[in-house]
């Protein structure tokens, strides 16, 4: 900031009013080259001197007050841009009660004019009508606004933050607690009930009930040999069972305040409670929580709950549980595309666990109903990622035929490509897809796939991939195959034989092993002088 560069002598100037003095402070110049000066008035030259002295504390402290910038414009300003991340009730209260109180009282005062005391009678005046929570968050609102101009350099100091709120004269709302008897009714309600466990553990833990919905298996711990371990690898019988409070379902995901994060004892109620929790249950509960958070607002707390139950390995409880969450997102069509955003970032990121690659597989079977394309997408990287699971390769396979379009995109994202942009895994995947016998399939109302334009291509793309990258003991069988289907199938002989030699083109030394696959199998009458001849035209090579 600019200090001040000189001082006027005030004195008397045309340009003012009669019988008033004037000073000036230059602030320096600005972008254009203009100078910058602001002017005080006064009746008296002292008074003059301590409206300039004022402006040079401002100006050494930083401070760049607006003219005619109030307390209501603070308010204003901060409610516009100071209430991120707070719940949508928690704006309204803000902005439809507090505020508009506020301004009442001090809505019109200049901010750099406000005293603490005014800030003070001003809660006081509302104490006289209201309960005494109500005159702590009106305390806060305008702390909070302040700090907002603060930071704007609007003004030097925070008067409200200095005032301490007044205890209200208006009584609380009646309480909500439940009575003992109440308790327990409510508790006999819920046996047997998938509530049961959420009743219990909000009635006895001491856990608000945000915390209890958004509580996570791996926080339900056993002390064993002297330290906290989830319930899921200890199990249940043990001496000490506790929750870690470290999340809730509140804006944020965070508990109610820093000190809400705390490890609480469970009775032996809550213990059993949660025992019994069946996978039918938690697969209900993770349906209806999934209800409730597939707006945007809430994208964090169905990502934690489907990471959180699929964390354990081989536990088919949880991995429908978690299956349900995804389903009821896909089957949303305001948000749905976030759901598939984000399968799309789990499949594409490698170390997710085997638990949720099987969730996603049943997710992407879901997609290929009305987004076949992306299904097929996230089941590629899938696989790509999983090389082990063959489960994945055969959803991939299931997805792309019956399907041209499709198996022509998987074969063009495995094969037709530079070289160097493929992956070992590419070439085994499509010696799974590459089913001859599917491949050839006749059906009543269309050609067998191999027939398909520009599929015969991709084949031999493909055949190429696997002849280059990978060792004959990995190839050998599946081509063995691909001779046995052209022995049986006149009508597909010559295509499949053709891909199959036109695939080992680049590949010279492939070509004599599947003329010895050929003369070597029981069908070699059949197809091995083809065979040979086929190699003989692509060698260039003319037989007697």
């Amino acid at each position: 900031m600019v200090r001040a560069a000189a001082t006027e002598t005030p004195g008397y100037s045309p340009a003012r009013p009669k019988d008033r003095y004037v000073g000036a402070v230059s602030l320096g110049y600005s972008a254009s080259g203009a100078r910058v000066r602001k002017k005080v008035m006064g009746r008296t030259k002292t008074e003059v001197r301590d409206k300039l002295r004022e402006l040079h504390a401002q100006v050494d402290s930083g401070v760049r007050p607006r003219r005619n910038y109030t307390v209501g414009d603070a308010l204003e300003d901060w409610l516009a841009a100071g209430l991120d991340r707070l719940a949508p009730s928690t704006v309204t209260l803000y902005r439809d009660t507090i505020a508009k109180a506020l301004r009442e009282e001090l809505g019109s005062v200049k901010l750099t004019s406000l005293t603490a005391g005014a800030v003070q009678k001003a809660l006081a005046n509302l104490a006289a009508r209201r309960s005494t929570r109500t005159v702590q968050i009106a305390h806060n609102v305008p702390v909070r606004a302040i700090r907002h101009a603060e930071r704007d350099d609007l003004v030097g100091r925070n008067v409200a933050a200095l005032v301490k709120p007044p205890k209200g004269q208006l009584g609380g709302r009646p309480s909500k607690s439940l009575t003992l008897e109440q308790a327990v009714s409510l508790m006999a309600a819920a046996r047997g009930t998938r509530l049961e466990a959420y009743v219990v553990l909000s009635l006895l833990s001491g856990m608000r009930t945000e915390e209890a919905r958004a509580l996570r298996w791996d926080h339900v711990v056993a002390w064993v040999s002297g330290q906290w371990v989830p319930v899921a690898e200890a199990g249940f019988d043990h001496e000490q069972v506790a929750v870690f409070v470290w999340r809730a379902e509140r804006a944020g995901g965070y508990t109610k305040t820093p000190e809400s994060r705390r490890t609480l004892a469970l009775p032996r109620k809550c213990v059993e409670a949660l025992r019994e929790l069946s996978p039918d249950d938690q697969v209900e509960m993770a349906r209806g929580f999934a209800a409730q958070c597939v707006g945007a607002r809430y994208r964090r707390y169905w990502i934690d709950m489907v990471e959180d139950l699929t964390a354990q390995q081989s536990n088919p409880a949880s991995e429908l549980a978690a299956a349900a969450i995804l389903r009821v997102g896909l089957g949303d069509e305001a948000n749905s595309r976030t759901f598939r955003r984000q399968i799309y970032d789990w499949s594409t990121t490698c170390g997710t666990s085997g638990s949720l690659a099987t969730v996603l597989v049943v997710a992407c079977q879901q997609m290929t109903r009305t987004h076949p394309g992306e299904a097929l997408v996230r089941l590629h990287h899938l696989a790509r990622r999983h090389p082990g699971r063959t489960d994945i390769w055969d959803a991939l396979a299931d997805v792309v035929y019956g399907n041209g379009p499709l198996l022509r995109l998987l074969l063009a994202r495995l094969a037709d490509r530079p070289f160097e942009t493929t992956w070992d895994i590419d070439a085994r995947i499509f010696l799974h897809v590459a089913d001859p016998v599917r491949l050839t399939a006749r059906h009543p109302a269309s050609q067998p796939p191999v027939t398909h334009s520009d599929l015969p291509r991709l084949l031999a793309a493909g055949w190429t991939l696997a002849f280059t990258r990978l060792p004959d003991t990995e190839w050998a069988s599946r081509a063995s195959d691909w001779l046995r289907c052209a022995a049986e199938d006149d009508a597909s002989r010559r295509l499949l034989l053709n891909v199959l030699i036109e695939g080992g083109r680049p590949a010279t030394a492939v070509l004599p092993q599947l003329y010895g696959l050929a003369h070597r199998a029981p069908f070699r009458a059949v197809i091995a002088d083809l065979v040979l001849d086929q190699i003989s035209a692509v060698q260039g090579v003319e037989l007697p």
